[in-house]
């Protein structure tokens, strides 16, 4: 008999940028459904939250990291298109991770009957937000929270 668990955030925040309310909240529900089947299998009590917007490069430069940082996010676009991001965040000095995906993207996917690619997409991200979540177990307090220089490296 396997154990049925869930690895979900119970306070996650899905934020759309850019569409119509009954649309947002059609999108909300469907990724809010992608998250608790691949919660069943992969560690998201990492994730801070997901921004869905059709302006991607806008919301990447607008995410609140939590800290400083003169560094600008922005979509990669030298080996494909970057369609999603999962940018670490720090929330109350804890590290977390925030998706945030490119919404054009994936409504092009949807028109072009690739649901997979966007399930298989959001997917990816999640592994993304666990394997941060266990970084930051294995090597507590480093990540976005201790500068250091090579000298120290």
């Amino acid at each position: 008999m396997t154990e049925s668990r869930n690895f979900l955030s119970q306070n996650l925040d899905i934020k759309v940028i850019g569409l119509p309310v009954e649309l947002a909240s059609n999108v909300q529900k469907i990724l809010g459904r992608i998250l608790e089947t691949v919660g069943q299998k992969i560690n998201l009590v990492g994730l801070d939250g997901i921004t869905f917007a059709i302006d991607y490069r806008q919301a990447l430069l607008d995410l609140d990291r939590g800290y400083d940082t003169e560094y600008k996010l922005t979509p990669s676009n030298d080996h494909g298109v970057g369609i999603a991001m999962s940018p670490c965040v720090l929330r109350n000095n804890r590290l977390k991770t925030h998706v945030v995906i490119n919404a054009q993207a994936f409504f092009d996917m949807l028109e072009n009957e690739r649901e997979d690619m966007v399930i298989n997409t959001v997917a990816h991200e999640c592994a993304h937000v666990e394997l941060n979540h266990l970084y930051d177990a294995a090597f507590p307090g480093k990540l976005l929270r201790t500068r250091s220089n090579v000298l120290d490296h």
